[in-house]
């Protein structure tokens, strides 16, 4: 070690170099070697033998002298063999790291003059960025000087460059420290690409350690405290803001607060103020097509949370803009929008005829044609969302997403058709009778579901609508053929041994036969 050490002082570059690789190898090798030759165990002085009692001794005066290789013009061969060597070492804890940037010179002034370097090759500059990452994250006070040092664009692209495994390491440091600076960072940011940055690193973060929350590290009592002293100290104060702030950076907000959301470190009652749950829908107002699914899970955990006043959701008046969004994700084909867009309109129409009520007609659509069940189950008009008749112009989208090859959001779709039939049963009924059509593919569609509640759903619905068509002696115009054709698929179902299927179709075909022909 002594012959390297004064290699590294010698006035050619190519022996300087080829001590710093080997020293380099030596060094890596010792910090691996456990327990015993730990950098804090070590006897530092470098009057003593090379040799402690307890294994290899690296004097400060090394590493001082390799810290002050990587000062502006050393020779950028010999830079970079140093460079990897304290990436390495590094890499083995906190008590090599710390020795860098304690007892070395300017380590963190000389690594950020590197990593800002442009005329540095790549991997140099790099290395250099690793480096500043590893002595972050076992040396946390040095945090605050890389800070000092780099400029904030400079250090988010640092932090970029972390990996899971770097993070999941030792996640304290990223719950206790770097979440809660990102948040005070973009505060205090007036550069929009800044703010922009804190929030992407802060949601890139949280996203990792979400992802990795079964690790037994990640169930500590302290890090799950550190999160939720993040979610509430910081995130959501700052929340109004980012939510008017530059794009992209409401949509990684909204992308955050529901996952939040889904881990419980916030609760929907925490966002229940006027004005946030008023920009959590804004998005309908605008176009629909830069609307992504946080948005529609995001107001799906509003309208579906007890504590909302459903007076609130009445008062924004978006159902019309709810079913557009419906129309336009399935017109489109965005299928990751469909089944929590379907949702939002379940929970919408469970305002208006409540939560049991809705969960019995869903589970028994026989319900909606028992008028003692409907009268013991009568709601509240003045309680429910005024304009939720505004859904009778979306019971086609309704019928076709009955027939979509995805269960789940079949099953959604009929739940939407049964529960508006209650909450709006004239808009119901005419959306109903004016779609034949989709009635005899819906019909065709749900006798494939082994169930057979979707297909009872749709007879149901049909069956309700009949009745209500006559006794409120509304005016529509059918079409004679395509009452024809619901019947023929009706009157094949009066054979099925699916339960309650056959009484229903029986049923059905007298009050089909009872409609005026028109045209």
């Amino acid at each position: 070690m002594s012959a390297l050490t004064d290699g590294l002082r010698d006035k050619q570059d190519k022996v300087r170099r080829f001590s710093m690789a080997a020293l380099g190898e030596l060094l890596y090798y010792i910090s691996t070697q456990g327990e015993n030759v730990k950098a804090g165990n070590l006897a530092e002085s470098p009057s003593k033998d090379n040799r402690s009692a307890s294994g290899w001794q690296v004097p400060s005066s090394l590493i001082a002298l390799m810290s002050s290789i990587l000062r502006k013009g050393e020779d950028d061969a010999t830079q970079l063999y140093a460079l990897r060597t304290i990436e390495n070492v590094c890499s083995q804890g906190g008590d090599w790291a710390s020795r860098f940037t304690s007892h070395g010179q300017d380590v963190i002034g000389n690594l950020c003059y590197i990593y800002k370097a442009m005329g540095k090759q790549e991997s140099t500059r790099l290395t250099a960025g690793s480096c500043l990452v590893r002595v972050a994250r076992f040396d946390p006070p040095s945090i605050q000087k890389i800070m000092e040092k780099l400029s904030f664009k400079d250090t988010a692209s640092a932090l970029i460059k972390e990996e899971p495994p770097i993070i999941l390491n030792d996640p304290s440091i990223f719950t206790g420290h770097v979440l809660p600076s990102l948040a005070v960072l973009y505060k205090g940011n007036k550069d929009g690409d800044a703010r922009f940055l804190c929030l992407k690193i802060l949601f890139s973060l949280v996203v990792v350690l979400f992802t990795y929350m079964g690790n037994t590290s990640l169930a500590e009592e302290q890090i799950l405290n550190d999160l939720k002293m993040m979610s509430h100290t910081y995130f959501l104060p700052l929340y109004p803001t980012f939510i008017e702030d530059e794009d992209p950076i409401p949509m990684y907000a909204q992308k955050l607060l529901v996952m939040l959301i889904e881990y419980n470190f916030i609760n929907v009652s925490d966002i229940l103020h006027l004005k946030t749950v008023t920009q959590c829908f804004d998005f309908l107002l605008g176009d629909l097509s830069s609307a992504n699914v946080s948005n529609v899970q995001l107001c799906l955990a509003l309208a579906s949370a007890p504590d909302l006043e459903t007076k609130i959701l009445s008062q924004l008046h978006v159902v019309r803009k709810v079913g557009n969004l419906l129309e336009f994700v399935n017109a489109k084909q965005m299928e990751d929008f469909l089944e929590p867009t379907l949702a939002l309109c379940k929970a919408f129409i469970l305002r208006s005829i409540g939560s049991s009520k809705g969960i019995a007609y869903c589970k028994e659509p026989s319900l909606l044609n028992d008028s003692t069940f409907n009268v013991s189950m009568a709601f509240d008009q003045q309680h429910s969302i005024k304009d939720i008749s505004d859904f009778g112009s979306n019971v086609g989208v309704f019928l076709e997403l009955i027939a979509n090859p995805e269960r789940q959001i079949a099953d959604l779709a009929s739940e939407c058709m049964v529960l508006l039939i209650k909450a709006s049963p004239r808009e119901a009924t005419t959306g109903l009778l004016t779609n034949l059509p989709k009635i005899s593919g819906a019909l065709e569609s749900c006798q494939h579901d082994a169930s057979g509640l979707q297909l009872l759903r749709v007879l149901h619905a049909l069956a309700f609508s009949c009745r209500q068509f006559l006794s409120q002696a509304m005016i529509l115009s059918i079409s004679v053929p395509e009452i024809a054709r619901v019947e023929a698929i009706v009157a094949g179902l009066k054979t099925s041994d699916i339960l309650g299927v056959a009484g229903v179709a029986s049923t059905l075909i007298l009050e089909l036969q009872r409609l005026p022909r028109g045209v």
